[in-house]
């Protein structure tokens, strides 16, 4: 097993943009009751083989199956997300949006900031309204 994302070739690392693209999604949820905010980012599949792959040659997140749809998502958290978001920024096409959004959104809060939480929650909306498709 691989557990660094370095490690993946160019034509995985694009497979897996191209993929994510399709199938991925990147949010900024709170989390309660540490009401802490995290950078997720989740790829939906019915077959779990495509996303055991990706988990085992990165090494990240963890994969739960929905109860109701039998669909199966593979998450990642925060540093890994943004890690693996790094990684795949120069392929994306469709996420790039959202990817941008959170690389930025890495690059300018400060854990110390005290108006973080606000900041996240702006970051949050921001991303939102890009998966909604209510702003470009």
């Amino acid at each position: 097993m691989c557990y660094n994302v370095c490690m993946l070739t160019f034509d995985e690392i694009c497979y897996l943009a191209g993929f994510f693209d399709g199938e991925g999604y990147i949010g900024i949820h709170r989390y309660t009751p540490s009401k802490q905010w995290a950078l997720n980012i989740v790829v939906a599949q019915k077959d779990k083989s495509v996303l055991e792959e990706f988990q085992t040659k990165t090494g990240y997140g963890k994969l739960l199956q929905d109860k109701t749809t039998k669909v199966w998502k593979w998450k990642i958290a925060s540093r890994r997300a943004i890690k693996l978001i790094n990684l795949m920024y120069p392929y994306l096409r469709v996420k790039k949006p959202q990817a941008t959004v959170a690389k930025y959104m890495y690059e300018v809060l400060d854990a110390k900031d005290p108006e973080k939480y606000r900041k996240y929650k702006f970051f949050s909306d921001v991303i939102k309204l890009l998966n909604q498709g209510k702003i470009l």
